[in-house]
């Protein structure tokens, strides 16, 4: 086996995939063609959500609370890992799972499980006529819906700095999503962008 080329770290998918998305969006604001303003849209509701859950599962793996049983907590589903880290920290209190930003955080994990990732053509079919809820759209208003994709990337800093304030600050802020230190150029790339110095034992 190849030793790892930056010894001491770890990758930071989290950062990569909130620029993701937040690029994503920024390009949807501005398309002018309905097909690749989809694709934007779509971008930014998957990354976003993968964003989320590439940072609370380093949380768990970064903490040296919850590092020993990350393996007994990995299948459990999203939404679940997010509730229960603050209570495996001893903070006693949780996310208000009726209240924002946990509402729409519940919203994009159901869009990007049950309509995005795992699409069903027969629960997406319908006429010219159909009119959806504004809960469900219509598959084409949904990836075409520029607002809802900007509420689920805001999402994102939301549900890190939530996390931040219930946890007293044992979690990260979002800070380390555009702090300068993890982003990098040419031969640094890797070392900046996707890794993260870990401390030293």
């Amino acid at each position: 086996m190849n030793p790892q080329p930056y010894p001491n770290t770890f990758p930071q998918a989290d950062s990569l995939y909130y620029h993701i998305a937040k690029n994503a969006l920024e390009k949807a604001q501005k398309d002018t063609n309905n097909f690749e303003k989809a694709q934007s849209v779509v971008t930014a509701m998957v990354f976003a959500s993968l964003c989320l859950e590439a940072f609370i599962n380093q949380e768990y793996e970064r903490l040296s609370e919850t590092k020993e049983i990350y393996e007994d907590v990995e299948r459990l589903s999203l939404e679940t890992k997010w509730l229960l880290l603050p209570r495996l920290l001893g903070t006693g209190g949780t996310f208000d799972t009726g209240a924002e930003p946990f509402q729409t955080f519940k919203e994009l994990i159901k869009v990007r499980n049950q309509r995005l990732v795992h699409f069903k053509y027969g629960k997406e079919a319908y006429s010219t006529h159909d009119t959806r809820s504004k809960d469900k759209p219509r598959y084409d208003e949904l990836v075409g819906d520029i607002e809802r994709a900007k509420r689920y990337v805001e999402c994102i800093v939301q549900m890190i700095d939530k996390l931040n304030e219930i946890t007293s600050g044992k979690t990260r802020a979002s800070q380390l999503l555009t702090d300068s230190k993890y982003l990098g150029e040419g031969r640094d790339f890797l070392r900046g962008y996707f890794a993260m110095k870990l401390p030293e034992k």
